[in-house]
């Protein structure tokens, strides 16, 4: 469907001279792009003031646009928001339209990207993926784990276009690549590749992985109390367990790591590393004891995605017992 027509609910009477009420239409793209050649799986249009029913439409279903139905002429301000398949902004743009007495008011509005892309273009120790003997390449961006649309972390060694793999939607600003291969003769590795992703623009990021000794991979465990953002001192705690797959309730699982909540100096410790977890998703929640006796643990445990041989972060959350 090229565009959805809204039923729109009026927050605030007109007031003063009469005014005339005109159909209104807003035709997006996304720089300059349709949302489908933009990478736009669903679209949010909001009015300040006004109610939009709906206001949320996928690519296929408003493509170009929709009907917003009729408005009192005047100034309104009107965002327009994409999303991606994984519910990323995407495009996002704010601006402020005339709705004019002309009749239909057809307003064109081009939603600006908030992020930016990378493409790592990759060799191993200066050879192409055949002649290294590569058929995958796991990735971690700023600590987590890279997988495709089925959750897989072993990304083709050969794009559609190019020996490598385009990673995306980044923020703007720094970001830290690794990656991780198995050859036919050796494993390569290569960390700490940093590069700096502008809106709107794909860099391009050369990643020459070396060879390297194969590991497992770890986790670097963070933990904070809540309400508050706390530390195991302010809560009164002496004693922290890390657990491994806990139920989901945060029950169960296997301590894999205990430690003091005073730290070098005495300051309170806030994270520890885990090593050897099995490739795959895992969960991991933290308890607090006081003389022995539990007062907080992690009441809702997430899982996050390991493959060696990174260290992937994870932040964990305590609540008092219920």
């Amino acid at each position: 469907m090229r565009r959805v027509t809204l039923a729109v609910l009026l927050l605030a009477a007109a007031c003063g001279p009469y005014r005339q009420w005109v159909p209104v239409e807003v035709d997006w793209t996304f720089g300059t792009k349709s949302c489908a050649d933009a990478g736009v799986a669903n679209i949010q249009i909001d009015i300040d003031g006004e109610v939009l029913t709906p206001n949320k439409f996928t690519c296929q279903e408003a493509s170009q646009g929709a009907d917003l139905g009729t408005f009192i002429t005047g100034p309104y301000t009107v965002t327009v928001t994409g999303f991606d398949a994984a519910g990323n902004v995407v495009f996002q743009s704010t601006r402020v339209v005339q709705v004019r007495d002309i009749g239909k008011n057809v307003i064109p509005f081009d939603a600006t990207p908030t992020t930016g892309t990378a493409s790592l273009h990759w060799t191993f120790a200066g050879k192409s993926c055949d002649a290294a003997g590569v058929s995958t390449v796991r990735v971690s961006v700023d600590g987590q784990v890279i997988a495709d649309a089925q959750s897989n972390p072993a990304l083709p060694c050969k794009g559609a276009t190019f020996e490598g793999t385009i990673i995306g939607p980044l923020s703007p600003g720094s970001h830290t690549f690794a990656l991780a291969a198995h050859g036919s003769g050796a494993d390569y590795a290569l960390s700490n590749l940093n590069a700096t992703v502008a809106v709107g623009v794909d860099t391009p990021v050369t990643a020459d992985l070396q060879t390297a000794t194969p590991t497992t991979a770890s986790a670097e465990v963070r933990w904070n109390f809540q309400p508050g953002g706390k530390t195991c001192a302010d809560v009164g705690a002496d004693h922290l367990y890390i657990v491994f797959d806990p139920h989901a309730d945060g029950s169960a699982g296997t301590v894999v790591a205990d430690t003091a909540c005073a730290g070098l100096g005495g300051a309170p410790v806030t994270e520890l590393q885990i090593v050897d977890v099995p490739d795959g998703n895992h969960s991991f929640a933290v308890r607090a004891t006081k003389q022995s006796q539990l007062i907080a643990y992690t009441h809702h445990p997430v899982a996050t995605l390991f493959t060696a041989p990174f260290t992937t972060a994870v932040d964990v959350t305590l609540e008092a017992l219920p």
